[in-house]
């Protein structure tokens, strides 16, 4: 019977063990299923740097991200569980990040693999001409992707770098400025022994290394266009995403040439806006030199479901109507060379080109 009763208790003690573990995982967002791919006994420091600086308007001369939480995916769980926090909050003024990457948080992790980045904003502050507006954003949480995957090693040192590639758009002027941001981030681990500072507002420049140059490169213009046409009655344009993951479009503008002060921030003002429709189909939400009709604000931009190219797919959006329209204030739609300056937008520029009117 005393073999009996130290069976049972060890039955029970181990019962007992199996709960905590499962309650633990739980309290730390852990499904208990893939447990393999973490190990909540053990923990090494993380770091996350941030890198490339903003797309942005003529006249924008800083761009302050406010965030409160900087989280990791646990690989294997479901998309609302296997979530850590690291507990860090500040701002980065994005704008400075030419070349350059900032430790935004650091903190010991349980160790283990992960998938996924994500960073809560609590705010996104534009400077224009000298003062300060606030800029809408779609959402609060900005979700980046590991390429390949992050390992965490027990009592050691591991850094990822997040590439966050956001676009400020004007959806005003410059006496009524309207100010949207949307963004697309990815992420990858940091070869090790290359991040030289853990502290929390650090930066170090990476520019001289291949990986460095190899990931940062990879994307800058996701879509391919192939074939555009243009006249005073119709616009169409023909692009292949030749991207691994399926691209969504949201808006097409259409600017003359040499009023956008670089490409991919058009002066909005001044230009033709088409809405891309989860069909496919185009709709003009404005054009013309004044923001009487600038029906797409910086609300409607950011709640547009736009359209997705899927991966290797070539797909021809087409509009009829006319887009090249005169008006008193800017000499005629284009001008005299009739030349224009056509960007695709989605969380971020896809593609820049320029196109003529043809008769």
């Amino acid at each position: 019977m005393e073999e009996h009763a130290k069976a049972m208790l060890s039955a029970v003690l181990a019962l007992f063990l199996v709960v905590v573990l499962i309650v633990s995982a739980t309290l730390l967002g852990f499904a208990p299923t893939s447990s393999q791919n973490i190990n909540p006994g053990a923990s090494g420091t993380l770091s996350i740097l941030l890198t490339d600086p903003p797309t942005v308007p003529q006249g924008v001369t800083a761009v302050y991200v406010s965030y409160s939480n900087v989280q990791i995916h646990a690989l294997g769980f479901p998309s609302n569980a296997g979530w850590v926090s690291l507990g860090s909050s500040g701002t980065v003024e994005t704008l400075g990040l030419v070349n350059v990457s900032q430790t935004i948080s650091s903190a010991n992790v349980p160790s283990g693999r992960y998938d996924e980045l994500a960073l809560q904003i609590s705010g996104v502050t534009v400077q224009f001409f000298g003062r300060n507006y606030t800029a809408e954003i779609k959402s609060d949480t900005f979700f980046a992707p590991l390429v390949g995957e992050l390992t965490v090693n027990a009592s050691g040192s591991s850094s990822a770098l997040v590439d966050f590639q956001p676009i400020v758009l004007n959806l005003g002027g410059r006496s009524n400025p309207e100010f949207a941001l949307s963004a697309f981030a990815r992420a990858l681990q940091i070869p090790p022994g290359q991040a030289h500072s853990n502290s929390q507002g650090s930066r170090q420049s990476f520019q001289s290394q291949s990986w460095y140059s190899a990931f940062t490169n990879e994307q800058q213009e996701r879509l391919t266009v192939s074939s555009s046409t243009l006249n005073q009655s119709a616009f169409s344009v023909t692009v292949e995403n030749g991207a691994e993951q399926p691209v969504g479009i949201r808006m097409i503008i259409i600017t003359p040439a040499g009023q956008g002060p670089i490409p991919g921030s058009p002066v909005l003002m001044n230009s033709a806006v088409l809405l891309v429709e989860p069909d496919g189909s185009l709709k003009l939400a404005h054009v013309g030199a004044t923001a009487s009709n600038l029906t797409a604000s910086a609300q409607n931009f950011l709640n547009a479901a736009g359209y997705e190219v899927q991966a290797g797919a070539s797909v021809t959006l087409q509009f009829s109507g006319s887009v090249v329209a005169s008006f008193p204030d800017a000499g005629g739609f284009g001008g005299s060379s009739g030349a224009y300056t056509v960007t695709i937008i989605g969380d971020q520029v896809l593609a820049s080109f320029t196109v003529r009117v043809q008769s």
